[in-house]
């Protein structure tokens, strides 16, 4: 029977998973619950909004970068990291020069200001990472980002089967 025909009918479909149990579902649940969470903390301490303080950290952590090496790192969506780094030029939280290697590319790093705004959010941003983990015993926590590598694995060698890119849909 076709499947749609029987949704519409009210019937149980038994060869599907419950709800609580399909991975996008928990995954999507999950990122909801720490996005709101992280909206709250980054507003309260540093008046930064998550995309930004992804911007941030990469700037903290990497150095000079290019947008386009920010968007691969963080799977961002690039127009609303293109109107991130727009604003936050703007606000002088970070600047750009132009790569001496390919002068189509900007390289984006910290200002005194983004500097300040991530020293601000840091703490609280750590402090909330910590409290995430530690219900985890080490091997949960080696156990759980081994997982996450093999999905992201899984999620590839998927797109690959069904001739879908990254490019082509963002599948979040």
């Amino acid at each position: 029977m076709d499947r749609r025909v029987a949704f519409k009918r009210g019937e149980t479909q038994t060869d599907s998973p419950p709800l609580d149990q399909m991975i996008s579902f928990r995954v999507s649940r999950l990122q909801s619950k720490l996005n709101a969470q992280a909206i709250k903390i980054l507003k309260e301490h540093a008046d930064l909004t998550p995309t930004q303080w992804r911007v941030l950290v990469m700037l903290e952590t990497q150095g000079e970068c290019t947008s386009s090496e920010i968007a691969r790192t963080t799977q961002l969506d690039k127009g609303l990291l293109s109107r991130t780094i727009k604003g936050m030029m703007q606000t002088r939280l970070i600047k750009g020069r132009p790569s001496k290697t390919n002068k189509r590319h900007v390289l984006l790093r910290l200002t005194d200001a983004g500097r300040g705004a991530y020293e601000r959010a840091r703490p609280c941003m750590q402090e909330r990472h910590d409290l995430l983990l530690n219900n985890l015993s080490a091997q949960e926590r080696r156990t759980m980002f081994d997982i996450f590598d093999k999905l992201e694995e899984s999620i590839g060698g998927a797109e690959a089967a069904t001739g879908e890119t990254k490019a082509g849909g963002n599948g979040r």
